[in-house]
């Protein structure tokens, strides 16, 4: 899936430019791609719903995420809700 794609490419270049030790981005069956984190946990983000979920799941919202950098967007607020949960 081309969006799939494009999210990991954006998700792999936040995780290089934040220098987050034992972070990683991972495939789903479901289509979307997981930033795994150490201690933290999961959360789900999906290019197709253009929106996220805190663990491992399918996304069953539609997100808001439209526009110009909307893949950036949505991997920084999944990363950041990630974070918060510590």
């Amino acid at each position: 899936m081309k969006e799939t794609e494009e999210l990991r490419k954006v998700m792999t270049a936040l995780l290089t430019a934040s220098s987050k030790p034992g972070w990683a981005v991972e495939d789903t069956t479901l289509g979307a791609l997981i930033f795994v984190a150490p201690v933290l946990g999961y959360v789900t983000v999906d290019p197709v719903m253009r929106s996220f979920r805190l663990g491992v799941g399918q996304v069953n919202k539609r997100g808001k995420y439209s526009g110009r950098g909307w893949m950036k967007l949505l991997a920084e607020d999944a990363m950041r809700a990630l974070e918060d949960c510590a």
